[in-house]
């Protein structure tokens, strides 16, 4: 620890530059290193020994992922491999044993966004590739759903997936009443992130047109609200006539009538946009 480090520093006649921390830093990477290494058996041994799991092997691998996380938060890259990491967060995103209930996927996909901050767009893809992302944007399980919602909103170049069918299912799950706001707020968060991007404005604008025309018809309250604050995000990075589309981005006199006779507190929301 840092106490020794001192300690050694006070006590021996050799004079050390501490304004170039070297061997600090190379000690931090061979320490997560080690916790990686860790993490990586502790997940493999829980695929592995399913019916020999028990609370407590749970509770280790949690606080293993809490440590890794921190290591991995205060660093500003990784001079080694992450893949193998990368691929035992995956599967510990897919695990459905008993004992499910007890992963803390909160600190797994804190631990998921630190490490892939440090990790190419295209290693990412090596581990995630775009069928699992379209899978885990499809699957049930909330915690995949968020995982996916992560690694796309941190695309580079933010436009890769733009040619692909998630923003189509990005789209759909962000109008349907029943999803969760945990996941349309991590949608959200793509939006926010990505729309700066011509791929990614085009394929929401043109390639679902059609969509958006029809949650802007039908004025179903909330499908209408996200309606609304989307087309706020895009606008901040329309810059030409072309990209502005007045059927979509405009509310008819008509409309708010319409609105105002349906649902008060949506039109204070159209008020807002």
């Amino acid at each position: 620890d840092l106490n020794n480090i001192h300690m050694y520093i006070a006590t021996t006649d050799t004079k050390i530059n501490i304004s170039k921390p070297v061997s600090f830093k190379y000690w931090k990477m061979t320490e997560l290193k080690e916790l990686l290494l860790k993490f990586n058996d502790q997940v493999t041994n829980l695929q592995n020994d399913e019916t020999e799991v028990v609370e407590d092997t749970i509770d280790k691998i949690n606080s293993t992922i809490n440590e890794c996380s921190l290591q991995v938060s205060i660093l500003t890259s990784v001079p080694f491999p992450t893949h193998d990491t990368l691929l035992s967060i995956k599967q510990l995103l897919l695990y459905s044993g008993d004992l499910v209930q007890e992963i803390d996927y909160d600190a797994l996909l804190e631990f998921l966004n630190n490490l892939i901050q440090l990790t190419t767009f295209d290693d990412i893809l090596e581990t995630f590739t775009v069928e699992d992302l379209q899978m885990a944007l499809k699957s049930p399980i909330i915690s995949l759903v968020q995982s996916a919602c992560l690694i796309v909103s941190l695309s580079y170049p933010k436009g890769i997936l733009a040619s692909t069918i998630i923003f189509d299912i990005l789209l759909d799950l962000y109008f349907k009443d029943d999803t969760e706001i945990i996941v349309v707020n991590a949608i959200d968060k793509i939006w926010y992130n990505l729309s700066s991007d011509k791929l990614v404005m085009d394929n929401i604008l043109k390639n679902n047109l059609k969509l958006l025309q029809l949650i802007k018809q039908n004025l179903n309250p909330l499908p209408t609200v996200r309606l609304l604050n989307l087309l706020a995000i895009l606008l901040e990075h329309i810059d030409s006539v072309n990209e502005f589309n007045s059927s979509i981005f405009l509310v008819s006199e008509e409309d708010a009538w319409k609105i105002i006779e349906k649902d008060i507190l949506l039109f204070l929301h159209v008020i807002k946009y």
